[in-house]
């Protein structure tokens, strides 16, 4: 998996109300004969034992514009994005960087567009301890393709999310919020509607903890995941360098399919910061009762991550 970020800005530099354009692109392929993505359908799993590592080729992932006014009490997104990047997640949910089931590195039950495409949202915090997120994307939209033709379809994925960021003396900031979702019915793919909404807990204790807790609901129609939570904590520094992170979270997911049997997930990791740019990510996950494969009862899967990023 290959990455590459770019980001200008283009006006605003001394004022703080910022317009930056950002790009970047990416180059996902399977080394051997199968991608680890391919687990998922091949184990019988609800969530996946990762996201993002698949036999992708190229795509430009994003190409839009963030627009700062008023002092960063309004914030404007419009262009090509995934809006998964910007609500619904957890500051732990990352590919690169922290867990790899699909449990904790996404937010698994939400059927967010299938990649980047068009999309627009705002952003308004009026100070530092409350904010509001909304937007909208192009129902169609994939990573693979520019998403402008079917915008005439009228058919969109909308999003909400509105929290509090409290700085609790003695322990640290917290951030608390709702975040609700709907996707429209897509009749060119044949795809019913679906709409849910997650409950999302994050607070820091000290400078090293970091612990969220996450309990998602949803219609079930397009992710088959009807109610979902997840809880887990990140821990710099426990293992020799505080670039190091240890991480251990836990998940249970009830599927909306009737023949499927409620899943449980449990991943460790520790990623070890070998020099400025380079990372070492060693994990292990434990599924119990995978939904789709009544012949096993419990699974292990053991990863390795390799990232140089500089």
């Amino acid at each position: 998996d290959i990455d590459f970020f770019a980001a200008w800005t283009m006006f605003g530099r001394e004022t703080g109300n910022t317009g930056t354009l950002v790009v970047d692109g990416e180059y996902r392929f399977k080394i051997g004969s199968q991608p680890p993505s391919d687990l998922r359908g091949e184990l019988g799993l609800l969530t996946g034992t990762t996201g993002g590592f698949n036999d992708r080729g190229w795509v430009v992932r994003d190409f839009h514009w963030r627009q700062r006014l008023f002092g960063g009490k309004l914030r404007l997104l419009i262009g090509r994005a995934d809006v998964a990047d910007y609500a619904g997640g957890t500051r732990l949910q990352s590919i690169n960087l922290y867990f790899s089931n699909t449990a904790f590195s996404s937010n698994a039950s939400t059927a967010f567009p299938n990649g980047n495409g068009p999309a627009a949202g705002f952003t308004i915090a009026p100070n530092d301890f409350f904010y509001v997120t909304a937007g909208m994307a192009n129902a169609y939209s994939s990573a693979n393709t520019i998403g402008l033709s079917t915008l005439d379809n009228g058919e969109f994925f909308y999003f909400g999310e509105v929290g509090i960021t409290p700085e609790i003396p003695d322990l640290g900031a917290g951030r608390y919020r709702l975040f609700l979702w709907h996707m429209d019915e897509r009749d060119e793919l044949n795809l019913p509607d679906d709409q849910g909404l997650s409950v999302i807990l994050e607070q820091e204790f000290g400078s090293q903890v970091l612990a969220f807790l996450r309990y998602s609901y949803a219609d079930g129609a397009l992710r088959d995941i009807r109610n979902s939570v997840q809880a887990g904590v990140g821990i710099r520094g426990l293992l020799g360098s505080d670039a190091n992170v240890t991480g251990a979270a836990f998940s249970f997911s009830e599927p909306a399919s009737s023949t499927g049997r409620d899943e449980t997930v449990m991943e460790v990791f520790q990623r070890f910061q070998l020099t400025r740019h380079t990372q070492l990510t060693l994990g292990a996950q434990l599924i119990l009762d995978p939904a789709y494969n009544a012949d096993q009862d419990a699974i292990g899967v053991f990863t390795a991550r390799f990232r140089w990023a500089f």
